[in-house]
C-alpha cells in the first residue's frame, strides 16, 4: 500500500447510522435499541468479531428488526448473548421465514417464536435449520417412538402369553400393518383362556378383518420413503 493511503474500513469499522431501512417493515428507523442490544452484549462479555455487531446488521440488512415491528408482533426481539454461534451472525431480532420440507415439499413458515426457543432456549447452533414441516416432524417422531415400542415388545415377548401378542397387534395396527395386527390377534385368541377375553379378541379380529390388509404402507424417515408390502395372512 502507497504510503500515506488510508485502508478502507469495513463496513463493521463504520460510524452507525443513527437511522436505517428495517428490513422487516422497509421503513426509516431509530436504532436505539439495535445499539442497546450491541452494547449489552458487548459488557456481557460477547462478541466483537466482524459480521456480529449492530453495524454489520445495519450494513448488510442482517438479522434484525426496528422497535415499532417488534411493537406490532412483525418481529420477536433477539438476545444475542444467549445464542450459540461460530461462524454466523447473532439474531437481533427472529422474523417468520417461509422454508420447504423436504418430505411433503409443502411451505412451511418457521415462526420467529420457534426460531427464539430454538437458540435461546434449547441452545441449538444458529446453523441449525427445520428440514421438515411441523406436520412431517411429528410424523417422524411418531414412527420412531412406535418403531422402538415394536423392537422392546417383541425382545421382551413371551408367545404363549395372550396379552402380550394383542399388545404387540395394537403396535402394528398403529403402525398400519393390519395383516400383522390380524396375525397376533389370532395368536393371542388362541392362547387366551377366558371366555371373556376371547369373545373380546374375536370381535376386534373380526372388525380388523372387515377392513382388509393393507398391501403397500410408505414411511418416511429423513426424508427416504421406507415402504413395507404385506401379503394377507392365511386364517
Amino acid at each position: 500500500m502507497a504510503k500515506g493511503s488510508k485502508k478502507k474500513p469495513k463496513a463493521e469499522e463504520l460510524d452507525v447510522p443513527r437511522k436505517a431501512t428495517c428490513p422487516v417493515c422497509e421503513e426509516l428507523r431509530p436504532l436505539e435499541a439495535l445499539l442497546a442490544q450491541e452494547a449489552e452484549n458487548k459488557r456481557r462479555g460477547g462478541w466483537g468479531t466482524v459480521g456480529w455487531t449492530a453495524t454489520a446488521a445495519v450494513v448488510r440488512r442482517l438479522k434484525w428488526a426496528c422497535e415499532a415491528c417488534i411493537h406490532a408482533r412483525r418481529a420477536v426481539l433477539g438476545v444475542p448473548w444467549e445464542q450459540v454461534y461460530c461462524c454466523d451472525t447473532p439474531y437481533f431480532a427472529y422474523r417468520d421465514t417461509p422454508a420447504t420440507c423436504r418430505d411433503c415439499n409443502e411451505t412451511f413458515v418457521f415462526k420467529a417464536s420457534e426460531q427464539k426457543f430454538w437458540y435461546e432456549t434449547l441452545k441449538f447452533t444458529l446453523s441449525s435449520w427445520p428440514v421438515r414441516c411441523v406436520a412431517c416432524r411429528k410424523a417422524v417422531r411418531t414412527a420412531k417412538s412406535r418403531h422402538d415400542e415394536l423392537a422392546k415388545a417383541l425382545h421382551a415377548l413371551d408367545p404363549n402369553d395372550p396379552d402380550a401378542l394383542a399388545h404387540l397387534s395394537s403396535i402394528y395396527l398403529a403402525m398400519g400393518l393390519r395383516a400383522k395386527a390380524a396375525d397376533y390377534l389370532r395368536r393371542a385368541k388362541n392362547k387366551t383362556r377366558r371366555r371373556d377375553r376371547w369373545e373380546e379378541l374375536v370381535k376386534r379380529l373380526e372388525d380388523l378383518e372387515a377392513k382388509g390388509p393393507e398391501t403397500v404402507i410408505d414411511i418416511v424417515v429423513d426424508g427416504r420413503t421406507m415402504r413395507f408390502r404385506e401379503r394377507p395372512t392365511p386364517a
